[in-house]
């Protein structure tokens, strides 16, 4: 008995084992539907990468003027409030309402140049888009695939239809970082 209870637990350790190397191994499976995660897609390029670094450094240029003209505004309204005692209402208040005016055009400029900002993103991430978008078709090609969705969009899946690993590195492979692409 103790000898087929061994047997057994082998047996059962063998199946176990051959089991977990099977998992490891990616399973190619023939699916007509494709799942991908496009914005893993776009950050973990190259292209995507250099799109975001270009951005992300207009940004941080755009925080420290917005910083800078925060910190003059703050010392022109203390001047303009330790001033108000030497004033007469009339001047303090001509001198405080030409600074909100002042301050709210500020706002209404900076406010412009972030949404530039985005627009650029926006446009670049369009770009990017249709740059990849012929790559993936290639990748649903060979895999004779007839849907590509995003996987946001799906409840449940097996992971050998993803192919976000794959767009990446096909892109990275056929686009490097862009800067060679229609889209610029």
């Amino acid at each position: 008995m103790r000898g087929f209870r061994a047997l057994i637990l082998g047996a059962c350790l063998a199946i176990g084992a051959g089991h977990v190397s099977a998992q490891t191994q990616p399973v190619q499976l023939p699916s007509s539907v494709l799942i991908i995660d496009t914005e893993q897609v776009f950050s973990g390029t190259a292209y995507g990468q250099r799109i975001i670094a270009e951005v992300q450094v207009k940004t941080e240029a755009q925080n420290e003027e917005n910083r800078q003209i925060a910190d003059a505004l703050i010392e022109e309204e203390q001047s303009i409030a330790a001033r108000r005692a030497t004033m007469t209402p009339e001047a303090f208040r001509a001198e405080a309402d030409a600074f909100d005016e002042k301050v709210v055009a500020i706002r209404q400029a900076q406010d412009a140049k972030e949404a530039d900002i985005q627009a650029e993103l926006d446009a670049l991430r369009r770009a990017f888009d249709d740059d990849v978008r012929p790559i993936l078709g290639q990748i649903m090609r060979e895999r004779g695939a007839t849907v590509l969705m995003g996987r946001r969009d799906v409840i449940l899946y097996f992971g050998a239809i993803d192919i976000t690993d794959i767009a990446i590195a096909t892109v990275d492979a056929q686009l490097g970082d862009g800067t060679e692409t229609s889209g610029e």
